[in-house]
């Protein structure tokens, strides 16, 4: 599969403790399903993040993505909304708690289903 990916993306920190950050990508890559070569994947996401301590913030995120699928009389529509807050304990050792919901919208007789989904995540992270 060979073909061009695009992407911008954009930082804003309107205050000292709030940061806004806008990404717009587009890809195209393989498709799963029979008679389908590619897939172009067009993707907007918000991220919001609220520093409400130094040791925690608060993460919100919106995204929406159109899968085109070539050459086929079928699309589809995801929007993914999560949010939840950061702990930090100290410069290497932090826990993100999230909760989201997910829809997939089907435009046309695909061969996949439209769902929704609600999800709870809880992640630790070691960096250093």
């Amino acid at each position: 599969m060979s073909g061009v990916a695009v992407s911008a993306h954009l930082r804003y920190f309107p205050t000292k403790l709030l940061a806004v950050r806008g990404i717009v990508e587009q890809s195209n890559t393989t498709s799963p399903y029979d008679l389908v070569g590619a897939v172009t994947l067009t993707t907007a996401k918000l991220d919001v993040e609220y520093e409400m301590r130094r040791s925690m913030s608060w993460l919100s995120s919106i995204k929406f993505t159109l899968e085109d699928y070539a050459k086929q009389k079928y699309s589809a529509r995801r929007l993914e909304i999560n949010g939840g807050p950061r702990l930090r304990f100290n410069r290497w050792l932090s826990m993100d708690v999230t909760g989201g919901y997910a829809q997939r919208f089907v435009n046309g007789a695909a061969p996949f289903e439209k769902y929704s989904q609600v999800y709870g995540l809880v992640s630790v992270v070691l960096a250093r």
